[in-house]
C-alpha cells in the first residue's frame, strides 16, 4: 500500500512541476520509432534486454502503437517476452503539453529453468507529454497491467532530448510489478 501511495504522490508532484514550466512551441509528432537496451530490477534479479515502440498517427488525435521487449536474467537462466499492441487517443492541453490515453492488449512470456508460462491481459496508460523547451520533452505517465491473474498500477518517467532534427535521445524509467525498468535509447521521428 505505500508503495501506491508513494508512485502517486510523485506523479502528483511531477505533473503539478510540469504546469510550471515555460517551453518554445515544439509541435509532438506520434509517429516514430524508439528502440533502447533496458536494464531492470526485480527483487534483487537484475536483467539486461531490449525494448521497441512504435506509434502512427492513423488520424487527427488517434494513433496505434505496438511495443516489444526482451529481458534476459543476469544471474540465471530466466527470460522474459513482452509483446502489445494499443490504440490511443491524445489531446492538446495547451501548446506544450499533450494528454495520451492508450487501450491495448499484452502478451507475455516468462521461463526460469525448466518452468515457463505465457499469457494475455490488459494495458492501459495515460501520459502527460510535456514541451519542455524546442529540444527538450518530458513525460509522466501512469500505466495500469492486468495480466496472470495479477494486475498493477505503475509509473513511467522519460526525458526526450532532440539530437539532430529527426533523431532524439531518451531515458525512460518505470516501474509496475515490484518491476524498476531503466531504458537509454532513440526515438527515430518519420
Amino acid at each position: 500500500m505505500m508503495k501506491y501511495i508513494l508512485k502517486s504522490l510523485i506523479m502528483a508532484t511531477l505533473l503539478s512541476l510540469s504546469g510550471l514550466l515555460q517551453a518554445a512551441g515544439t509541435p509532438f509528432t506520434y509517429n516514430y520509432l524508439d528502440v533502447g537496451l533496458r536494464l531492470a530490477d526485480r527483487d534483487g534479479i537484475d536483467a539486461t534486454g531490449i525494448g521497441a515502440e512504435g506509434s502512427f498517427q492513423i488520424q487527427p488525435r488517434l494513433r496505434v502503437k505496438a511495443i516489444f521487449q526482451y529481458l534476459d536474467a543476469d544471474d540465471f537462466d530466466g527470460e522474459l517476452e513482452d509483446i502489445g499492441a494499443s490504440i490511443g487517443y491524445y489531446t492538446e492541453l495547451d501548446p506544450q503539453s499533450h494528454f495520451v490515453f492508450d487501450v491495448g492488449l499484452m502478451y507475455e512470456y516468462f521461463s526460469a529453468g525448466n518452468f515457463d508460462d505465457d499469457d494475455t491481459g490488459i494495458k492501459l496508460d495515460g501520459t502527460l507529454r510535456h514541451q519542455l523547451n524546442e529540444k527538450l520533452e518530458f513525460n509522466a505517465g501512469i500505466n495500469y497491467i492486468d495480466i496472470f491473474d495479477d494486475d498493477d498500477i505503475g509509473i513511467l518517467l522519460a526525458g526526450i532530448f532532440q539530437i539532430a532534427p529527426k533523431m532524439h535521445a531518451q531515458v525512460r524509467y518505470e516501474s509496475i510489478f515490484e518491476t524498476d525498468t531503466f531504458s537509454f535509447g532513440v526515438r527515430m521521428l518519420f
